[in-house]
């Protein structure tokens, strides 16, 4: 039984507070507003008192209402058609989707909204020069990313996350991503490690840093191979990355934007893969996602034709075989808009056995559209993270025991701790400011409470007391060791056997990565 997850923007909208397709275009309009300029406007290029940042989105802005103007003349002037052409800047696929088409598809006749139209209509188009739609296009590519690059879960929602990912069966259920941000993947990452950007997306294998040849050699031996689960990307990522130049177009995966300073994109990834004190600094003069390397597969046109990306390709076809084969799927905030054919597509595969759980505040308006493709939907009028509060109500691989959401949720408080306070405290300090992490995320526990101990049938009066008890019946022994060993490991299942408890955790805050082992009886 396989489960396939499908996450769109309402995911990231709800636990990183990202935009969504309607407000992405402000965003990317307030990405850099408060970021100086590396060099002056020339004199003479007549801009005043506007930066050139703004001064190209008024451009851009000018072009998209001349597109928004032919567009809707001649939508409107087919014959039988009464409807409205919606806002291109309320979803920014349709508009790369209408530059795209008009760029690449020529005189020939194509359908938009499944309406057919003259392409004489649009093609050329009066007033509107190619480098124009070059440039929109140019420029949705550039800031797309940079307004995305920084989004990650919220320190409220950390504890969601840690909870969802402990129902997913990694390595037997299937994630796939119609986003460009990196939400889902700092959170597998974040989650023991679970996953990594090195062989942790379909359809790539390589990276590019600046690092020394030492330092590629113990990034790819201390990371690589670690992934459990591979992210089906539909729409790209921003950190696929390319060099403009050159004859190898495979995409790479960018750890590090390339402006000195700047964080790596995966959190402690550094410490990780670079645990020693030197350092090679990177170049500097680099512009962050500029010149020599560009966004790679950021926006695919709708038209999926349109796009000559193998990789991009590949992911399709993988997502295709997984829902061929998924006794459910999960679509988590992705609405299968009328106008991404492809998605819908992808619903079609849903074998009748199957079913399609639908989770979102608008959960009933999604499954009333998307009925005609799909025999068994259940909504669940829920945001994602009220879902897994509540248990994720409706997933059929819930389960229990060894895969228990709430000890990634005990495991994830751990790490929060190590990542504030590191290694080189003593054992109460590590306790005491674990206590305090547990209570911020809501997870009951008690400390040292006092749990009989049974030799045969024979309660001794000697009483055992682990550092911690969550839930009420998971054994938490907080540890500052150099390593953890089989003594501790050996040590707290002697106690489960002997406490008639079943679930044990061992976290060692002691070393320079954050260590734990789940002991289940």
């Amino acid at each position: 039984m396989r489960t396939v997850y499908l996450f769109g923007a309402g995911f990231s909208k709800d636990v990183a507070d990202g935009p969504l397709m309607g407000e992405l275009w402000e965003r990317m309009n307030l990405a850099h507003q408060d970021r100086p300029q590396k060099t002056p406007d020339p004199p003479g290029t007549g801009l005043g008192d506007k930066s050139r940042r703004e001064y190209v989105f008024d451009m851009a802005k000018e072009t998209i209402r001349k597109l928004q103007d032919l567009a809707e003349l001649a939508y409107c002037s087919l014959p039988n058609v009464r409807l409205k052409q919606p806002p291109l800047l309320d979803n920014i696929e349709v508009l790369i989707t209408f530059v795209d088409a008009i760029l690449s598809l020529g005189k020939l006749g194509v359908s938009l909204y499944s309406q057919p139209f003259e392409p004489d209509r649009f093609i050329p188009l009066p007033g509107i020069a190619e480098s124009e739609l070059e440039s929109l296009k140019g420029l949705a590519e550039l800031y797309v990313p940079i307004a995305l690059m920084d989004l990650k879960a919220l320190d409220t929602k950390q504890g969601v996350l840690d909870q969802f990912l402990g129902h997913v069966r990694l390595g037997t259920d299937e994630l796939a991503t119609f986003n460009y941000d990196l939400v889902l993947e700092r959170a597998l990452w974040r989650a023991d490690r679970v996953w990594t950007p090195l062989d942790g997306y379909v359809g790539i294998s390589c990276f590019e840093e600046s690092l020394s040849a030492e330092e590629t050699d113990s990034l790819i031996r201390r990371t690589l191979g670690r992934s459990k689960c591979k992210v089906i990307k539909l729409h790209g990522s921003v950190n696929w990355q390319r060099p403009i130049t050159g004859f190898d177009h495979r995409p790479n995966i960018l750890l590090r934007s390339k402006e000195e300073g700047e964080p790596w994109l995966f959190e402690d990834l550094e410490q990780v893969a670079f645990p020693g004190p030197e350092r090679v600094p990177p170049p500097s003069g680099v512009p962050r996602y500029g010149y020599p390397y560009h966004n790679l597969l950021m926006l695919p046109s709708l038209i999926k034709g349109l796009c000559d990306k193998p990789v991009l390709a590949a992911n399709w076809r993988a997502c295709q075989q997984a829902i061929e084969s998924a006794s459910q799927v999960v679509a988590i905030g992705y609405s299968f808009p009328a106008q991404d054919a492809a998605s819908r597509l992808l619903l079609g595969l849903i074998r009748d056995r199957a079913e399609l759980l639908v989770v979102g505040p608008a959960a009933d308006e999604i499954a009333d559209s998307v009925t005609p493709l799909v025999r068994n939907v259940v909504p669940v009028k829920q945001r994602f993270s009220e879902w897994v509060s509540q248990g994720c109500q409706g997933l059929r691989s819930a389960k229990t025991g060894k895969g228990d959401p709430r000890t990634y949720a005990i495991i994830g408080a751990g790490m929060e701790v190590h990542k504030e306070m590191g290694c080189g405290f003593k054992e109460p300090l590590y306790q005491e400011a674990f206590a305090v992490e547990l209570a911020k995320r809501g997870i009951p526990f008690e400390r040292e409470k006092s749990l009989r101990v049974r030799y045969k049938d024979v309660l001794l009066e000697k009483e055992y007391s682990p550092d911690f008890v969550c839930f009420g019946e998971i054994v938490v022994e907080a540890k500052a060791l150099d390593k953890l060993t089989s003594k501790e490991e050996s040590q707290l299942l002697n106690y489960l056997k002997a406490s008639d408890l079943h679930v044990g955790l061992l976290l060692n805050f002691g070393a320079e990565s954050f260590e734990w082992r789940r002991m289940v009886l």
